[in-house]
């Protein structure tokens, strides 16, 4: 129980790294007006993040094959929640986007070093629903973190930041035991120091970057989506947005026993179809009701990615280099967001809102007809 909880731990700071400042953001642009490009340099808060985690994420997976997982866990979350408290007692804005980029590099390692260890220390059969846990745990944390952050913010937006206390939880919870790096790692690692990109699957990583764009852009634009056809009011959108993420943890934490009867390639398809139907639905939904149920429906999709994308890494990669493609993995993921932004921003005043989510569901679309036409798929499953 204790072990699962520490996984479980180990997801929460990767969530509260952009949900918390969400609310607070105004807050400290009013605060910092007086310093030259305190605007720009407020939504960097959120914006550094990004590629701070673009970073965290495979120097962890390096460092989880090498060292000793339950050690790192407890150094990256003393350091997430040093570089998350410190903006409390931080009068700079230059020194809090820095310590924010310490709190994304910290939140992607834990985050990564979370998804190496179901499989190097749980048997095949635990591996998929503890991955369906770790994405529900995710998304709990993003559903209760915002209203908390709104809520202690209205005393100031310092107060917010208390929050990041939480990853203490993971430093506790790595004390008890230590859990050395699985007995083929470590022979690897006597054997041959390997190149950091000797046997990536670049078709995982592809697949991750087109989920961490399928994931990640629609939240972008979807609060404007919805504002377009009625939703007026900031706390019906968040409600809506609220709704579909719950739908998201329930089929994660439904996500073992989904992948057990159907298979990671059935799985795959129903995910991306889901994501699909769901985001054109929304594209061309002329009333907030419509809106919600496909909305609903994408949400399905979204909480089956991620845990079958870690499971597929689970099986597939060799135990040596585990840690260092779920790292890399992880990055590509990150940094997906970035590029479908750049993409589509020129393009939103010719196809608006509903364009970019019809185009995010067209992409969908080919990855769910790429596993369902896949002879290599089809023979693995």
């Amino acid at each position: 129980m204790s072990f699962t909880l520490l996984l479980l731990s180990t997801q929460i700071t990767a969530a509260l790294v952009y949900t918390v400042p969400i609310p607070i953001l105004a807050g400290m642009t009013e605060a910092f007006g007086s310093d030259p490009g305190s605007a720009f340099k407020v939504k960097m808060v959120s914006g550094i993040l990004g590629p701070a985690m673009a970073v965290g994420a495979p120097l962890a997976g390096w460092l989880s094959s090498r060292f000793d997982r339950r050690g790192l866990l407890g150094i990256f979350a003393l350091l997430a929640a040093a570089s998350g408290v410190a903006p409390v007692f931080l009068d700079s804005i230059d020194v809090i986007i820095a310590t924010r980029f310490l709190l994304g590099l910290a939140a992607a390692a834990l985050m990564t070093i979370g998804y190496t260890m179901p499989g190097d220390y749980l048997p095949e059969t635990r591996r998929a629903g503890i991955f369906g846990l770790l994405s529900a745990t995710s998304m709990v944390a993003s559903v209760v973190s915002l209203p908390l952050s709104g809520w202690l913010g209205d005393s100031g937006w310092r107060v917010s930041f208390l929050i990041y206390i939480t990853p203490l939880a993971v430093a506790i919870l790595a004390l008890p035991q230590r859990l050395p790096p699985p007995s083929a790692v470590a022979g690897e690692v006597t054997k041959r120091v390997r190149r950091w990109y000797a046997g990536i699957p670049w078709g995982m990583v592809a697949l991750a970057f087109a989920i961490g764009i399928v994931l990640s852009i629609p939240g972008v634009y979807l609060s404007f989506h919805l504002a377009g056809i009625g939703a007026s009011q900031s706390s019906t959108i968040g409600l809506v947005m609220t709704f579909a993420t719950v739908v998201s943890a329930i089929a994660s934490i439904a996500y073992g026993a989904t992948v057990s009867a159907l298979g990671q390639r059935v799985v795959f398809v129903a995910a991306f179809g889901a994501m699909a139907v769901g985001l054109f639905g929304l594209s061309v939904a002329g009333n907030l009701i419509v809106a919600i149920v496909t909305l609903m429906l994408a949400g399905v999709g979204m909480g089956w990615l991620v845990p079958n994308l870690m499971g597929r890494l689970s099986d597939k990669v060799p135990d040596a280099d585990r840690g260092r493609i779920v790292g890399i993995v992880q990055s590509a993921m990150t940094i997906a967001p970035m590029f479908g932004i750049a993409l589509l921003e020129p393009l939103l005043p010719a196809i608006g809102t509903s364009g970019a989510l019809a185009a995010i569901a067209l992409l969908s679309a080919v990855f769910a007809v790429l596993f369902y036409l896949s002879p290599k798929e089809a023979a693995a499953q």
